[in-house]
């Protein structure tokens, strides 16, 4: 999980995410994104999707689609966009359940909302692994 620098969603827990490319499937974008993001390769065969979601902000909208992984090398996240992110770290489900809904990113929270596909990530993995895609 990272602390969000962006105007949208400041200082809120948020994982990976970002825009497709052309000719890009969602899973190719996770891939990409999370090694931007977070130094981390994983590829996509490791994702599966768990839900998608409709974030609606006041200045503007996302069709989300959220997909887990589980990670099973040793590196540590690190901070590559250090302009959007201040840190990452990984978090248990239980720990992001324990922060109050104001400091979790929308998408991030709708998803949560979500327990079947909630079922699923703690199914894969007990550390909450997992990316946002904006398309």
């Amino acid at each position: 999980m990272g602390i969000r620098l962006k105007t949208l969603g400041y200082q809120c827990w948020h994982n990976p995410g970002g825009k497709m490319e052309a000719e890009e499937e969602p899973v190719q974008t996770v891939s990409r994104e999370v090694e931007e993001e977070c130094g981390l390769k994983i590829p996509p065969e490791n994702w599966t999707l768990v839900g998608e979601t409709d974030d609606i902000f006041p200045e503007q909208s996302f069709h989300t689609f959220h997909f887990v992984a589980l990670y099973q090398g040793d590196k540590q996240p690190e901070v590559k966009e250090p302009e959007k992110c201040a840190s990452w770290q990984w978090m248990t489900f239980a720990e992001l359940l324990d922060q109050s809904p104001e400091k979790i990113f929308l998408p991030l929270w709708n998803i949560m909302q979500d327990k079947m596909a909630w079922q699923q990530v703690v199914k894969h993995n007990p550390y909450y692994k997992n990316i946002i895609i904006f398309t």
